[in-house]
């Protein structure tokens, strides 16, 4: 299948969560194809050089695949499946992050990145609500 009968889909930060997109595509009868996901695993700090791992399907499959990965992409769930909630304005709007902006997760950056020339081993993960724009911890 050549280049032009392609449309990207999406583009990940880390393989991983390429292949999950990739994954739940398949399920429903879409043919994936995954762009650089190799020389991300291989130099992850490359990923945004690159512009990141990308998720194409064939022309004929875009607007499914677009509508699924609609569906799944945005907003972050609990151990059960369900929507998670903001502790503050209860919507379902919740993503995940990571930060290091405590003492803990610098150190470990500079440990890593600077010395090591590897990625971090301590980064503290948190949820942003994207509609009162508030932070709150991993429950």
């Amino acid at each position: 299948m050549n280049g032009a009968s392609l449309v990207k889909i999406a583009t990940f930060t880390y393989s991983a969560e390429a292949y999950i997109v990739k994954a739940r595509l398949q399920a429903e009868g879409v043919t994936v194809y995954i762009i650089d996901s190799y020389t991300v695993e291989t130099h992850p700090l490359l990923s945004n050089a690159i512009g990141g791992v990308k998720l194409f399907v064939p022309i004929n499959h875009g607007l499914k695949a677009q509508k699924l990965y609609n569906d799944i992409k945005l907003y972050s769930i609990d151990e059960e499946g369900k929507a998670m909630r903001c502790p503050y304005c209860n919507t379902q709007k919740i993503q995940i992050f990571s930060t290091i902006k405590d003492i803990k997760s610098c150190v470990s950056y500079f440990i890593a990145v600077v010395l090591f020339l590897t990625m971090p081993f301590y980064i503290k993960y948190k949820y942003h609500c994207r509609n009162c724009h508030k932070e709150f911890d991993i429950i």
